[in-house]
């Protein structure tokens, strides 16, 4: 399991690191985690924040991946972050390959449940009791993506 942190939402942040680690626990699993100062990174850049923290991100999963030889990363994408990301870039102007956005497998990034929507995979953690976690700034809409994501998908789907 790997978890960033990225220190941007304080004490929530740090519970999601609690959960994840705990959850590596459980399932006898190794767990990686690293903190990011991200609104350091954004002042260094001059990038939005979910551009850093994006990056930062992947690059943190390609890092464990050539020091430990892994052979890919498992992401939690749904169909709803297809079409967000779809979306978010029809509003900045895109080509063919900003239409297509997120494919099942993408190099060393395997997507299981691109085709699954967000309620279906919670629906389904429900069901089995499975815990999780919720990022409570996904409801807040300053940022764009989080626009999207509150009033148009739910529109759309």
């Amino acid at each position: 399991m790997a978890h960033c942190n990225f220190q941007l939402r304080g004490k929530e942040a740090d519970a999601d690191e609690d959960f994840v680690k705990n959850l590596s626990k459980s399932l006898k699993t190794e767990c990686f985690v690293k903190k990011f100062d991200t609104e350091k990174e954004k002042g260094l850049t001059g990038e939005s924040i979910q551009m850093v923290a994006r990056r930062l991100r992947f690059g943190f999963f390609e890092d464990l991946l050539l020091k430990h030889n892994f052979s890919g990363v498992i992401v939690g994408s749904t169909i709803n972050d297809q079409l967000e990301t779809i979306l978010l870039n029809l509003t900045k102007g895109t080509g063919i390959s900003g239409l297509t956005a997120m494919s099942p497998k993408n190099k060393n990034v395997i997507r299981p449940f691109i085709t699954s929507t967000k309620e279906e995979v919670l629906g389904y953690l429900k069901q089995l009791k499975e815990p999780f976690r919720i990022d409570n700034s996904n409801l807040e809409n300053k940022y764009q993506r989080n626009l999207i994501r509150n009033k148009v998908v739910p529109e759309l789907l």
